[in-house]
């Protein structure tokens, strides 16, 4: 298949599946034509947000993984512990109010653990690493993760199968890809 995405001022002209659509330029388009350009390729996010360039980056060396650098873990360990205590009252009463047929109490308790995943989920990286507070890599990660999802969203609009596509092909994270399953060929170009 072919596509096209390129800039044309304000503008971001797509093509894709023989229809086109126009969308305003923001800086997530930009971060979905590095990616588009060299599909199966990884991209730090890092190069992605121009926090640093490739020189800088070298002092950032033991950061790259984003287990290192800023101001501490996000969740330390005596909230760590408090919360696995709450995730174990939360399951209990569940399962007793679930038993004893009291569905108003177990509804409760699920709203408040899925509230409490929800919150350790944003405290928690790749493999279950804390993540870290203040880290430039963090930032970058959740920086460019919440710019290409903006993107997508304002290409829905205008081409509903080319967001459904891109959701389905656009890995973010501290490294991101387009890795289409189905070979994609994009004309990437900015004027």
């Amino acid at each position: 298949m072919w596509a096209r995405l390129s800039r044309r001022g304000d503008l971001w002209e797509i093509v894709w599946a023989e229809r086109s659509a126009h969308v305003p330029d923001m800086k997530g388009l930009g971060d979905l034509a590095v990616l588009l350009a060299q599909p199966g390729r990884e991209v730090h996010c890092l190069d992605l947000a121009g926090a640093a360039s490739p020189v800088d980056r070298g002092s950032l060396a033991g950061q790259l993984d984003g287990t290192q650098g800023g101001l501490g873990d996000v969740i330390d360990h005596q909230a760590r512990t408090a919360y696995k205590q709450r995730v174990r009252e939360l399951q209990e009463e569940i399962d007793d109010a679930t038993e004893g047929g009291a569905t108003d109490t177990a509804e409760h308790a699920r709203a408040e653990l899925d509230q409490l995943v929800t919150h350790l989920g944003s405290a928690y990286g790749l493999h279950g690493r804390v993540r870290q507070a203040g880290d430039p890599v963090e930032r970058a990660r959740s920086t460019v993760g919440w710019r290409i999802r903006n993107a997508i969203k304002r290409i829905e609009k205008a081409d509903p199968d080319l967001a459904k596509h891109l959701r389905a092909t656009v890995r973010t994270g501290i490294w991101c890809a387009y890795e289409p399953t189905d070979p994609v060929t994009w004309a990437v170009t900015a004027e």
